[in-house]
């Protein structure tokens, strides 16, 4: 009996002792501890905070010993439609996605790049940027448009380094746009494509050797 209870023991130790182990094993063959505590970095991100449902959150992994991918988090972060009969002023479809852009520097991020389309389907917008959070660079890319009904949608994406990358891709701390210099805070309707600053980005995958492009990082 003795003998019984104490081999019954044993295997309950060490199946506790496997789950354990498994729990701290990454989800998918070539992911790691670091790219998991990247994801979770970008999804406690503030700019994430009024996002209209949980974020998609995918730690990099790597592909092979020369390619991998980098962790991602979106979300959808407006969706509108106008009450008012006929829909909306270009000006007011911009003031919005201006709001959102406004949160967007209030939580620590620089702008680098925005784009601006208007024309007789609807209005677009695409932003890109980054910050540094606790030593990791990280970046952000809003999208948003809105039709002259007045339906429209916004989201973002956030995008880590892999752990086999620089963990500060924007060492370099490239300069941003001055809050009111985009063309999506500009007073007034804007040209049919207006764009601003100087388009980065933080790939969402390297290969090493490569043919480099240079708006990639």
């Amino acid at each position: 009996m003795h003998v019984d209870v104490a081999n019954r023991a044993a295997r309950i130790a060490g199946a506790v002792l496997l789950v354990t182990v498994l729990a701290g094993c990454p989800g998918r063959p070539g992911e790691s501890k670091v790219d998991q505590e990247r994801v979770d970095l970008l999804r406690s991100d503030p700019v994430l905070a009024g996002a209209l449902e949980p974020p998609d959150a995918y730690p990099g992994w790597e592909i092979n010993d020369g390619s991998w991918n980098r962790s991602e988090v979106s979300a959808p972060l407006g969706l509108w439609r106008s009450p008012a009969p006929g829909g909306i002023a270009v000006t007011e479809a911009e003031g919005r996605i201006a709001e959102i852009l406004a949160t967007v520097r209030d939580t620590g991020w620089t702008v680098l790049h925005t784009r601006c389309v208007s024309g007789s389907d609807g209005w677009r917008w695409a932003v890109v940027g980054y910050k540094v959070v606790s030593g990791v660079g990280v970046w952000f890319h809003l999208v948003a448009e809105i039709w002259p009904d007045g339906k429209g949608s916004s989201s973002i994406l956030l995008r880590a380094p892999n752990r086999r990358d620089d963990a500060n891709p924007f060492a370099d701390a490239p300069a941003g746009l001055a809050a009111g210099q985009s063309c999506i805070e500009r007073p007034g309707a804007p040209a049919p494509s207006e764009e601003d600053g100087v388009y980065l980005e933080l790939a969402s995958s390297y290969t090493e050797g490569a043919s480099p492009d240079p708006s990639h990082r």
